[in-house]
C-alpha cells in the first residue's frame, strides 16, 4: 500500500516515501523482532538449564514451544530473521544518488519473490497471534469458539465425503463392466 501511495509521477517511488518504508521496516525489525529474540532466547536457555525439553522424532525442543503460541511466535521470529537477510534495501544500498533507499535494483530482483513470500508468512503469522486477543471480548471470544468448533466440523464433514467417494469409486470399479476401457483391470 505504502509502495503505490508514495509514487510520484514517474511511478518511481519518491524519497520520502523510501524513507518511509525504511522507518517502518526498521521499526519491525528492531522492537518486534528484537523483543522476540531476546524472549526466545530467555526461554531456550531457561529450559537448557532446566533440562526440561520434549522430543520430537528423537529431537529434543525446549519445552516452552509446547503452546502454540510461543510456536507461533518463533516461526515469526524466524520469517523476520530470514526477510532481513533478503531485505530488498539493504542490497540496493550501493545504488546513489536518486536512487538511495530503493527496495527495486538488480540486485535485490532475484530476491524479490522470496522476500514477498516471507512477509505473506510473517503477515498471516501475526494475524495468527492476534487471534489470541479475543479473550478481551466475550463477544469476539464467543464467535471464536463457534468458529473453532465449526471449523472441525466442517473437516470431519469433508473426510466423510472422501471416504463416501473412495468406497463408491472402488464399488464401481469392482462391477462387471461391458465396457473395453476396462477389461484388463483387476
Amino acid at each position: 500500500i505504502l509502495t503505490h501511495a508514495a509514487q510520484d509521477d514517474e511511478g518511481e517511488i519518491s524519497f520520502s516515501g523510501r524513507v518511509t518504508m525504511l522507518c517502518f521496516r526498521i521499526f519491525i525489525y528492531v522492537f518486534s523482532m528484537g523483543q522476540m529474540l531476546i524472549s526466545h532466547s530467555r526461554s531456550v536457555i531457561r529450559d537448557c538449564r532446566k533440562k526440561e525439553f520434549m522430543r520430537i522424532c528423537g529431537v529434543p525442543i525446549p519445552e516452552y514451544l509446547r503452546k502454540w503460541q510461543n510456536q507461533c511466535s518463533f516461526l515469526l521470529m524466524i520469517s523476520l530473521l530470514v526477510m532481513l537477510i533478503f531485505e530488498p534495501i539493504l542490497h540496493c544500498l550501493s545504488h546513489g544518488g536518486p536512487h538511495l533507499l530503493t527496495p527495486h535494483c538488480e540486485e535485490s530482483a532475484v530476491y524479490e519473490f522470496t522476500y514477498a513470500l516471507l512477509s505473506t508468512v510473517a503477515i498471516l503469522l501475526y494475524f495468527i497471534l492476534m487471534s489470541d486477543f479475543t479473550v478481551f471480548s466475550t463477544r469476539i471470544s464467543a464467535f471464536t469458539l463457534v468458529c473453532s468448533q465449526l471449523i472441525s466440523e466442517l473437516a470431519l464433514f469433508v473426510f466423510a465425503i472422501a471416504v463416501c467417494s473412495l468406497a463408491f469409486a472402488c464399488a464401481l470399479a469392482a462391477l462387471r463392466q461391458e465396457d473395453p476401457n476396462f477389461d484388463n483391470l483387476p
